[in-house]
């Protein structure tokens, strides 16, 4: 049985469904797929056949806008999973993001350790060079983030902060903070700037809201690799509150993010005061785990 063929097996055992029931529940939300019937499904469960990457896309999010990941034993198939992705990301970056991402030889050896930056004995040393590193890649006086502000942001229970330590080193970081999604629109749409975020924006651990991207940065493709598959295993831990994912940038490279994974651009234009070229981008959580790329390579 391939693992597709398990979660579909799961979401029968959970809600009590035959192969026909399911089914028939599958062809009335998705009439694309009026063709499924239980010798279909039994074919998938076994393995012996398997949908195109497009149908699987559209099961999988109706899997999950049924509340499939709500259950913790499919939380858990699907961070294992979401771990099998370091070496293909590892082989992307490595063609793509070059200015996002640095080029250093690292032995395939070394051990690579992640971090959880609230927690990590040289925080202040690893936001000073976050807050030093974004300021260098943005327009000059346009980011205005304190590594004060930075650590208040990251002490808040629904942020997402990590690091990668290399040979004592900041080798890299992903962060992660979860706001109201009328704030994250507003973002995307370049109708308000990160840096005047309140407390009053962010969501609580348990309150649905947008993940943004804040920053994200690696030496090298292999710790890059590494961060984002955490970050891949965050969302499936926290998804049933998690309503979208944003990224706001001024950077035409972060553009490749959205070809093929699931990231869409909702706005772009040019900042008068700054002169930059912004573009923002907001999807809803399920194309991002259900992204064309990730379920040919996972699903």
């Amino acid at each position: 049985m391939n693992f597709f063929g398990q979660l579909i097996c799961r979401y029968r055992s959970i809600n009590d469904l035959t192969q026909e029931q399911l089914a028939t529940d599958l062809a009335y939300f998705l009439d694309n797929l009026d063709k499924i019937n239980a010798v279909t499904l039994s074919r998938w469960e076994t393995g012996s056949t398997s949908p195109g990457i497009q149908k699987k896309q559209k099961i999988l999010k109706y899997l999950f806008l049924k509340g499939f990941l709500d259950d913790r034993e499919v939380k858990n198939m699907l961070k294992e999973r979401y771990n099998t992705l370091e070496t293909y990301l590892e082989k992307s970056f490595c063609k793509q993001y070059k200015s996002m991402i640095g080029n250093f030889p690292e032995s395939h050896q070394q051990k690579r350790v992640v971090h959880d930056l609230k927690g990590h004995r040289d925080r202040q040393k690893h936001l000073e060079l976050i807050v030093n590193i974004g300021a260098s890649m943005t327009a000059e006086g346009y980011y205005r983030l304190s590594a004060e502000q930075l650590e208040e942001w990251c002490s808040y229970l629904s942020t997402f902060a990590i690091v990668s330590d290399y040979h004592g080193q900041h080798a890299g970081h992903y962060i992660i903070i979860k706001i109201k999604n009328s704030v994250a629109e507003d973002i995307a749409l370049h109708r308000r700037s990160v840096f005047t975020l309140k407390r009053d924006d962010f969501c609580k651990p348990e309150e649905r809201g947008s993940c943004f991207l804040l920053t994200m940065y690696a030496r090298s493709p292999k710790i890059a690799s590494s961060l984002v598959t955490e970050h891949y295993k965050y969302l499936v831990e926290n998804s049933e509150f998690i309503d979208n994912i944003l990224i706001y940038t001024t950077r035409d490279d972060t553009l490749l993010a959205t070809k093929n994974y699931g990231i869409e651009i909702v706005g772009s234009g040019r900042d008068t005061e700054y002169g930059f070229t912004w573009h923002g981008m907001l999807s809803p959580l399920e194309d991002i785990l259900f992204a064309s790329k990730i379920v040919e390579r996972i699903y």
